[in-house]
């Protein structure tokens, strides 16, 4: 019994102004892993509130057993954490400095829109969206949001929400066959609607990545991206566009699908996202990453 290994622990430290998706994913894969042992401080509030949404995995872990957050900084000045992630936006100092001295592994977590400077620069590790000065952590995926896509309940071509003032993103309003809903709907109602069309267009925002590039597969709808400008391993097929004329070409030709070449197209997209895009396995990314050494 003296040699027997102690479930390993994880603290997040979280962001002191309120939340980004980034945070809200990788908690949610790394809590999916461990359970309790990966702790959130402060507390995730939007995973687990009764009311969540589903967004960004918000809501996902409302009946879940919470974590002990008590005593924190003792438990770091004592090593109690094999691993500290600290997202960008944590602004606990005291927390921060503690864990870099401690002998804790500790990495950045980057999840903002644009390339961010460095904030911690004595961390083992950085993650970040872009991979600016780290290592690439694209979104990912709840598991349970992934569903078998029904061919015969298609009713739209192509489906996208997106503020289409946007000058970047404008336009794609008015393409034939796009469905694009302006305002911004309840998670439940977007997913919904995403559900009901062949394929999903998605824009850049302030980065390439977004949560709506990954939840267009996994809602069962071919997703027609834009192509990333850095390499993510094991990326899920997609439908590529680069301009006005090539979104449309896409969406013409995934609407003249046969529902043989589309379940095919659809189906390798989703096997891509639950093998390799998940929370749970972008979760195992980082802990490979970290702890292979």
């Amino acid at each position: 019994m003296a040699n027997m290994k102690m479930p390993a622990k994880y603290l997040y430290l979280m962001p002191s102004d309120g939340w980004n998706y980034m945070d809200l994913f990788l908690y949610h894969g790394l809590y999916s892993l461990v359970g309790s042992d990966a702790i959130d401080f402060p507390k995730n509030e939007p995973i687990w509130k009764e009311d969540g949404t589903g967004q960004g995995c918000s809501g996902m872990l409302a009946k879940s057993t919470e974590p002990d957050r008590t005593n924190i900084l003792t438990k770091i000045h004592n090593g109690y954490f094999d691993l500290v992630l600290i997202s960008s936006r944590c602004g606990n100092t005291d927390l921060i400095h503690a864990a870099i001295a401690s002998r804790s592994i500790v990495a950045e977590i980057e999840g903002e829109d644009g390339a961010q400077g460095v904030k911690f620069p004595k961390a083992n590790f950085r993650f970040s969206r872009s991979g600016n000065k780290g290592i690439v952590l694209p979104f990912s995926v709840a598991k349970k949001l992934i569903t078998k896509p029904d061919y015969s309940k298609k009713k739209l071509d192509c489906y996208t929400q997106m503020a289409v003032s946007n000058k970047q993103r404008g336009w794609i309003n008015g393409l034939p066959g796009v469905y694009v809903g302006v305002e911004r709907l309840p998670f439940q109602q977007y997913f919904k609607k995403l559900q009901s069309a062949k394929c999903g267009v998605s824009a850049p925002g302030a980065g390439w990545d977004t949560p709506r590039h990954w939840e267009i597969g996994a809602a069962g709808a071919i997703p027609i991206l834009t192509a990333p400008p850095y390499e993510i391993p094991n990326m899920f097929r997609f439908a590529h566009y680069s301009d006005r004329s090539t979104c449309e070409f896409a969406i013409k030709q995934v609407a003249e699908l046969t529902e043989e070449k589309w379940t095919e197209a659809i189906t390798s997209t989703q096997k891509q996202l639950k093998k390799y895009h998940t929370t749970e396995e972008r979760a195992k990314y980082v802990l490979s990453k970290c702890l292979s050494g």
